[in-house]
């Protein structure tokens, strides 16, 4: 998850059933949702894009209605063609395929198209600016068309009409799985249209990334103007910029395929030994470039992850890039090779202490994701409380700054107050300054965590987790 929740919500489980009841009467009283806040999360050098992030409350409710949902729009797809929100596990622990292995089957099936002799061109095209233009009647209309869960549909026109008419959202949120769903599913028109072409050799989609395979440019040419017209039916665009008509196969395997990252799967199939030193020259090379390549980095360091492998810490702390394109998948390697000791903590002492930017927000999270569970002084603790503080910085990275001051003795009980009964402070920040509190052991904290500001709103769920 690109932005993970300090406890896991772990808080919601704590008393699980008088929370669902709590919940199920809110919900039938018609409660308002609560804010949905945007993250800005690197999308390539230079660029960014908002991720929506729900209270815990929120996210709770729509992962029960995108699994009545899921229900539905998975029996609609079909799996040969559509590879996003591909659904793993049943309702109601459901969860989809996750994207890195969708995205592989889809570039595997891809190129079997490629080698086709009826195909000598591909189509690949994208929708401009495709989440925030959604229209949610049209949403609401398809699922109801396909009999999807009413209730599930209600909840959902509910919360998205208060945030679109609060200015908070336009279309889809993008980031909770439920709009990923969606997002999947509100594409099936086009799909049909597609596939019902005669000239198409074969197609395959995730989300708005589409990928037609024909026998030849002037074919393409025709399908992307029928493209054109069936987004256009949708209130949607083709994106000019992202379209490209490749008729040179080599070319076009290129794009379904990163010869390094195959040759060193080959070569760790072959030998273990020599892959993992093929892979590490290959990632040391993108670790020293400007511009990592954003096939190459996460691969690499998913199988360095996996293997607790350290040789290449030293490079990772140093590559600015790589933290700042990549923080989720550099967190994850920091975790799996924990302790990392004063290398670590240093370096991510020495990026924290720089005055946040919005490119950095996500760094700084999964910096600070990255040391929970390391041996922190009275310095760490300082620094994370700093962070805590800083109203400059997003919400959850200040949430995760109390998370990480909790572990240390710096952490100030009366500062921890203040902020968990301040009805002016984010919901996000007061709730991480009561889950700070569990590793306190002085009996104001107990009185803190009982006290009625605490025990008549949603905080009572986190100071329950805390005193336990």
């Amino acid at each position: 998850m690109e932005v993970p929740d300090i406890i896991g919500l772990d808080d919601l489980a704590i008393r699980r059933s008088t929370y669902l009841r709590a919940v199920q009467k809110q919900h039938q009283v018609g409660r308002p949702p609560g804010p949905c806040r945007t993250f800005p999360w690197p999308n390539g050098p230079m660029k960014l894009r908002k991720l929506s992030l729900l209270e815990p409350r929120d996210a709770l409710v729509l992962r029960v209605a995108g699994g009545r949902i899921l229900q539905v729009t998975s029996g609609q797809l079909s799996r040969k063609h559509v590879y996003s929100a591909q659904q793993k596990s049943p309702y109601p622990g459901w969860t989809t395929k996750p994207a890195s292995h969708s995205w592989n089957e889809l570039y595997r099936v891809g190129k079997k198209c490629l080698r086709r002799d009826d195909v000598n061109a591909m189509l690949r095209s994208d929708i401009a600016a495709y989440y925030p233009s959604v229209s949610l009647d049209r949403v609401l209309g398809l699922l109801s068309e396909w009999c999807c869960d009413r209730e599930a549909v209600h909840l959902l026109a509910r919360f998205l009409g208060e945030w679109q008419a609060n200015g908070l959202v336009d279309g889809l949120p993008i980031g909770p799985e439920i709009f990923g769903v969606i997002g999947t599913a509100f594409l099936k028109p086009v799909d049909d249209a597609i596939l019902g072409v005669p000239e198409v050799k074969g197609y395959l989609r995730y989300t708005d990334d589409i990928f037609a395979f024909m026998p030849g440019p002037k074919e393409c040419g025709g399908l992307q103007e029928l493209l054109a017209r069936e987004l256009g039916a949708l209130g949607l665009q083709i994106s000019w910029e992202k379209t490209r008509i490749l008729d040179d196969k080599d070319e076009a395997l290129q794009e379904l395929s990163e010869a390094a990252i195959d040759y060193v799967k080959n070569r760790l199939d072959q030998d273990e030994l020599v892959g993992l030193a093929q892979l590490r020259d290959m990632l040391v090379a993108e670790l020293t470039s400007d511009t990592p390549n954003r096939r190459r980095v996460p691969f690499a360091l998913s199988v360095l992850t996996r293997r607790a492998d350290r040789s290449v810490v030293s490079l990772v702390l140093a590559s600015e890039s790589t933290l700042e394109l990549f923080p989720m998948q550099a967190a994850n390697y920091f975790r799996a090779i924990q302790p990392s000791g004063d290398q670590l903590l240093e370096r991510v002492g020495e990026l924290l202490e720089q005055p946040p930017t919005t490119r950095h927000h996500a760094r700084d999270l999964h910096l600070l994701r990255s040391i929970c569970g390391e041996r922190m002084g009275r310095i760490e603790g300082n620094l994370a409380l700093k962070i805590a503080a800083d109203r400059c910085r997003p919400a959850p990275v200040r949430a995760w700054g109390w998370r990480i001051a909790g572990t240390t003795q710096s952490m100030n009980l009366s500062d921890a107050a203040d902020v968990a009964l301040d009805p002016d402070e984010d919901f996000l920040v007061r709730r991480g300054s009561i889950v700070a509190l569990r590793e306190i052991q002085d009996p104001r904290r107990d009185r803190l965590l009982r006290d009625q500001r605490i025990l008549h709103s949603r905080l009572v769920w986190p100071a329950l987790w805390a005193a336990a």
